[in-house]
């Protein structure tokens, strides 16, 4: 306040008033908005907004605090013993103009549904239902549980399909984020509200985004313009092939394979490999893999770390690994997964029991094309911040682009199957890992405040066996914010988005997910992402493998330290 008021009195002399009573003083901005007020002085009301504009770098948004709702041009009210008060508020994109709002909550609420809580009370209901549901009474115990996790993955593709189906109508789209009644918003909404401040979602704006998003129909069947840049991928590479027809459930099951499946143009892949890719580091398959050597009475190399692992014949859990054993060829082997790792993200791991790859394709640029967007948000996020600076989202829409193009290249082959295949394996290892037997001789630091019951048995295995140090925690949300990130770049359409607004709103809705995973990245392999004034460099620490940080860090931790 005192350096606005001296400003004004160095540009233009205060003129002499009556004697004991001061001249008013008048702000005059750059380019001025402001004018002299009325000699008489009114009464102050509630403080309104008024939006100021500034020359380079320019205010993001400014306020006057003023009696009266001010008018461009017009007479600001104005206290007679004191400087005009400014204050600047920070810059945020209006989600209204933004086609894509409706998805980025869609991500966020499909990443939620297949979480591991989610996962658990879902076969908790399953098996408490009376009758079972048919064919379940005949399978074993680990079957049942086989079964049961291919099925939470299958619900969660109808809920996507459910959730984008123009045929199903408008209604059942606005379920989502209505209850039965229509009256107030569920779900997420209170969280959407908060990342968009100080906007408010119209519920049924986003009902109408979601009526056009994953409109599979040839040529689309809504009102979209031609010009409009809110296209899907999906529906970009039907409108590249007008003539490949769609063919039903049906028509597959005759036999007939020319042509686009149709429940795949409708359900989108809504899951990422990245998942899985994490928490195979955070040591979750390595883990299990050690409790059932020791079930089979094998040394795991590096001695018998393991030798309180004496689980009674007459507990449930030994059927589990007995069967887990068994059906061990019936599972996704390492060897397939390291090498769908590198195709689509071009991603290594490193240890003794992973194979030496010989890959025909290999996405090599992710990893540099990946974090430069987490160093650009960081950027944008700083810049936005500085309420005297207009964050400049251009860049942040090449550096979309580009990652878009690289996903694109990887999504062919296993890409849509195995994701959700080993995400079915993954949910039932953490569901055998959080049983209580297994509690019983790995126990847990009863202090650590877990979200899931399996893991504080896996960081307990960490300790014992030697493995890094990071809490499995970093690993669980560099997983799940890292698909997040993912599936909001992948599916749309940014090769032919020209508006930076766009990117803008996406730097917006993915903030939590994206400084969430700068941070647990930091925490797991020592290198911050968040340090934008770095560039990102091919063959630097920003862009080599994890795996290889990870083990770094292993081994530095490992070294003798010498006596002080």
């Amino acid at each position: 306040m005192k350096t606005l008021a001296k400003e004004h009195n160095m540009s233009k002399k205060i003129p002499k008033g009556s004697k004991g009573a001061p001249a008013a003083t008048h702000l005059t901005p750059t380019n001025s908005l402001v004018t002299p007020p009325p000699a008489a002085a009114q009464p102050l009301a509630q403080p309104v907004h008024v939006p100021i504009a500034a020359s380079a770098p320019a205010a993001s948004a400014a306020a006057v605090t003023t009696g009266a709702a001010p008018q461009i041009g017009g007479h600001l009210p104005h206290p007679h013993n004191g400087p005009l008060p400014v204050q600047l508020f920070r810059n945020t994109p209006d989600p209204a103009s933004d086609p894509f709002t409706a998805y980025y909550l869609m991500v966020r609420s499909a990443s939620d549904f297949l979480s591991y809580n989610n996962f658990e009370a879902f076969v908790t209901a399953v098996l408490g239902t009376k009758p079972l549901p048919q064919g379940l009474p005949d399978l074993p115990p680990y079957e049942k549980l086989v079964y049961i996790a291919h099925l939470f993955v299958a619900c969660h593709g109808q809920w996507v399909k459910n959730c984008f189906q123009s045929a199903a109508g408008l209604q059942s789209v606005t379920s989502k984020f209505l209850p039965p009644n229509g009256t107030q918003p569920v779900g997420d909404m209170d969280e959407a509200n908060r990342i968009f401040h100080p906007f408010v979602l119209d519920i049924n704006q986003l009902a109408a985004q979601a009526l056009e998003l994953f409109d599979a129909t040839p040529h689309g069947g809504t009102s979209r313009s031609p010009a409009s840049d809110a296209y899907t991928l999906v529906q970009k590479l039907i409108e590249m092939n007008p003539r490949v027809p769609h063919l039903p459930q049906d028509q597959i099951d005759l036999c007939a394979f020319d042509g686009f499946v149709q429940y795949k143009l409708e359900n989108p892949c809504m899951t990422e490999l990245i998942w899985n890719y994490w928490l195979e580091e955070g040591m979750l398959v390595q883990g299990i893999n050690a409790i059932t050597l020791r079930f089979q009475n094998r040394l795991y190399p590096g001695g018998d770390k393991l030798a309180r692992c004496n689980i009674s014949h007459l507990r449930p859990l030994t059927n589990l690994l007995w069967d887990y054993v068994q059906h061990e060829p019936d599972r996704l082997s390492l060897a397939r997964r390291a090498y769908e790792y590198d195709h689509q993200y071009g991603l290594r791991l490193r240890g003794s029991a992973v194979p030496n790859l010989m890959p025909a394709d290999s996405r090599t640029s992710f990893l540099e094309a990946f974090h430069r967007v987490l160093q650009e948000a960081c950027r944008y996020y700083r810049t936005s911040m500085d309420t005297t600076m207009h964050a400049d989202a251009f860049p942040m829409l090449n550096c979309l682009r580009e990652l878009h193009l690289i996903l694109a290249e990887g999504s062919d082959n296993q890409y849509s199957d195995m994701p959700t295949t080993a995400r079915s394996e993954m949910l039932l290892q953490q569901l055998i890992l959080a049983r209580p037997e297994i509690h019983d001789f790995l126990g847990g630091k009863p202090g650590v405040p877990y979200a899931e019951a399996w893991m504080p048995h896996i960081d307990t295995l960490r300790q014992i066996m030697g493995w890094n140090d990071a809490s499995i925690r970093h690993y669980q949300t560099l997983a799940t914010c890292g698909e997040m990130i993912l599936l909001g770049i992948r599916h749309l359409n940014w090769s032919d988005i020209k508006d930076s607004s766009i990117a803008a709103n996406w730097l917006t809705a993915c903030r939590p997910e994206v400084q969430n995973y700068v941070h647990s990245y930091r925490a797991v392999t020592g290198v911050d992402l968040g340090v934008f004034d770095t560039p990102v460099v091919a063959g630097k620490e920003w862009t080599v493998q994890p795996s290889d940080l990870i083990n770094r860090r292993r081994l530095a931790v490992q070294q003798p330290r010498l006596p002080q």
